[in-house]
């Protein structure tokens, strides 16, 4: 029976993060693995999976002799919350939390902060909820979105590439958090991190954080956020999709001012059944004036995931006719993820596309998707957008 690990490795100063992480991957290369790219304080986590005390052996061995010098290792072992049966080919809807080992003292700083870390949540495609049709809109004059048709690739794209500034960003209500609230919150973060103290100690330990918390600092707080957002956008990757295949909004935005190409995917079998995920569906749009509240600590992990997907499947209802609906895919190595090239069913081609580019993705098509359904989008006598079918 294998077991889930967390090892914590800290960081050499005096080489590349970069150089270091990537030897950590070729160490872990044919293991089961989630490599958690989320470093801070030159703490780099990962969790893999192990046969047992041999393979941990093994493990330590590749680490001592690393060329980097790493100050400390630490290797914990992990427990499943909700006490599922461990999967790890699959981990589905799964959340980790350490509690085989107890620290004397914590730093704070970063500590339970909204957002990401090893309270993470991973589910299968299979679970996810998606109209049965779902469209991604492409221009076709970048090579990159091209390749959705030649190569069957699509793009998980960081949050800060997303137009409005309230993608993924929602503002942390620091003036909700009150003295009692901050002081059970510190109460289960001394239970969870120090599961063997007295009482006596976990209150020594609440009352100097409730004094010392750097988080009482509203410049540390401005710091942390924008190191967040900095992660955030290095480790989440969004794939936006819709049920809405020829909208003339969508077209101005996406499809390259109705010169690219609206493609159309049965969603059953876009990826794999057990390819992993973060999370997917709707998202919710509120008023702009009335945003979901988002607390900057939580009393327990399924607090912090859900403010973690509330932050990333919220937008402003200015955008509410995209009807959108997403995929996130958490400690993301390469953006570019290939899907089942049998999904794509349609394809609508922009009203303004030129001859020759029509004549490109019509070959494309009629060489790699000759069965599926091609429409051309056109203006009618009433301004509106209509579909005309393409016969191949």
């Amino acid at each position: 029976m294998k077991k889930a690990y967390r090892i914590n490795i800290v960081l050499s100063k005096s080489e590349s993060i970069e150089r270091q992480v990537a030897y950590l991957k070729s160490v872990f290369e044919n293991r089961e693995i989630k490599f958690v790219c989320n470093i801070i304080d030159d703490v780099a986590p990962l969790i893999f999976f192990s046969d047992g005390e041999d393979d941990l052996q093994s493990i330590f061995r590749c680490i001592r002799e690393n060329p980097f010098q790493f100050k400390k290792v630490d290797i914990l072992k992990l427990t499943l919350q909700n006490k599922k049966k461990l999967n790890p080919k699959t981990m589905n809807s799964i959340v980790f939390t350490s509690n085989a080992v107890q620290f004397e003292e914590i730093n704070l700083n970063n500590q339970d902060y909204v957002g990401i870390g090893e309270n993470l949540t991973i589910i299968r495609y299979e679970d996810i909820q998606l109209p049965d049709k779902v469209y991604k809109y492409r221009g076709w004059s970048k090579e990159e979105h091209k390749k959705t048709l030649t190569h069957s690739e699509l793009y998980f794209a960081p949050p800060s590439s997303f137009g409005d500034h309230h993608e993924c960003n929602l503002p942390l209500r620091y003036d909700l958090v009150t003295p009692e609230f901050k002081r059970k919150w510190l109460i289960n973060s001394s239970k969870e991190i120090n599961p063997k103290f007295s009482r006596k100690k976990h209150k020594e330990f609440v009352n100097k954080w409730i004094k010392n918390s750097p988080f009482n600092d509203p410049e540390h707080r401005k710091r942390v956020e924008q190191d967040f957002r900095l992660k955030l956008d290095n480790e989440l990757g969004i794939l936006s999709l819709t049920p809405i295949g020829n909208n003339p909004d969508m077209w101005d935005y996406f499809g390259e001012d109705h010169t690219g190409i609206s493609i159309g995917f049965n969603s059953r079998n876009l990826f794999a059944s057990n390819e992993t995920f973060a999370s997917g569906g709707p998202i919710e749009y509120y008023e702009p004036n009335n945003p979901p509240i988002i607390m900057p600590f939580h009393l327990n992990s399924k607090e912090r995931v859900k403010a973690g997907f509330t932050n990333v499947f919220s937008l402003p209802k200015q955008w509410e006719h995209e009807q959108e609906f997403r995929v996130a895919k958490l400690h993301i190595r390469n953006r570019v993820i290939n899907f089942n090239s049998e999904s794509i069913v349609e394809v609508i081609l922009g009203s303004r596309m030129n001859i020759q580019d029509k004549e490109e993705v019509l070959s494309i098509i009629r060489i790699q998707y000759p069965n599926i359904d091609v429409f051309e989008s056109v203006i009618n006598v009433n301004g509106e957008l209509i579909l005309n079918k393409i016969e191949l």
